[in-house]
């Protein structure tokens, strides 16, 4: 039986379902389509790339992505379910082909996929076929090991992926993600992004933590930007770029942007 799971918001389609165009996989019961949010470079305002994101349908009714694979992991079919949705990405790459050769391609990745070799690698290049291997960036979040030397592992383990760790902020193990997987793009969470502009501690932590990341030569981007005065705090902080409602929503096809990256 499917979980009770609360629908997603904010997808530029809509609450009533999910765009028909949308090619979608099946996974027990669930159809997976693909959307698209655009990353915006904070410093002229161009797009730099679009983060691929699933959106689960069940009955017919969008449920909260997060807490669909949870349940599945629960359920005992995690790594299906994360499977189902980057083969959903790989669908709607060939929708879309050619990808522009300018802009980079930000696809999730949870542990179980991560630590599946065959399966990863049989995925990455499905995926590059449509995009180039240095424009496509796993993003990995907290979902899984907390082991510092599983995360070293997974750097020389594939060397050919270009890695971003995704919400940092939030995780228990955030810093030591970090320090391990040294990745090319750290992406803020929103929960400290939404006091940029009113709390000077949140200012002075995220002030070291793009000190930190561009001394190690990676970009910095913040998530769930909303604002025209969160872009321009964030800018004086250093970011390299954004991604939020303030540019645009996630939508099939990739939306244009609705606003520059300088108010």
């Amino acid at each position: 039986m499917a979980p009770s799971i609360p629908p997603t918001e904010g997808d530029a389609f809509g609450p009533g379902g999910l765009p028909a165009p949308a090619p979608a996989v099946e996974v027990e019961g669930a159809r997976i389509a693909t959307v698209f949010q655009p990353i915006v470079s904070l410093a002229d305002g161009h797009v730099i790339g679009y983060e691929a994101l699933a959106r689960p349908e069940v009955h017919g009714r969008p449920v909260a992505p997060d807490r669909w694979l949870e349940a599945a992991a629960r359920a005992g079919w995690g790594n299906r379910a994360d499977q189902a949705c980057l083969s959903a990405v790989e669908a709607t790459l060939a929708r879309l082909a050619p990808w522009p050769a300018h802009l980079r391609l930000f696809v999730n990745l949870r542990w179980s996929t991560i630590a599946d070799a065959d399966a990863l690698g049989t995925h990455w290049a499905a995926l590059s076929r449509w995009v180039a291997p240095d424009h496509l960036v796993a993003e990995v979040a907290e979902h899984g090991t907390r082991d510092m030397p599983a995360w070293v592992g997974v750097r020389e383990r594939y060397p050919h992926i270009v890695w971003a760790q995704d919400d940092l902020g939030v995780g228990e193990a955030d810093l030591v993600r970090w320090v391990a997987l040294r990745p090319a793009w750290v992406k803020v969470d929103r929960a400290l992004v939404a006091g940029v502009v009113d709390d000077a501690m949140t200012r002075a932590v995220l002030r070291a933590l793009v000190c930190a990341a561009h001394a190690e030569g990676a970009q910095v981007i913040a998530e769930g930007v909303e604002t025209a005065e969160q872009v321009e705090a964030l800018i004086a902080l250093g970011f390299d770029a954004g991604q939020g409602y303030w540019f645009a929503r996630p939508a099939f096809p990739p939306p244009e942007l609705r606003r520059a990256g300088r108010p």
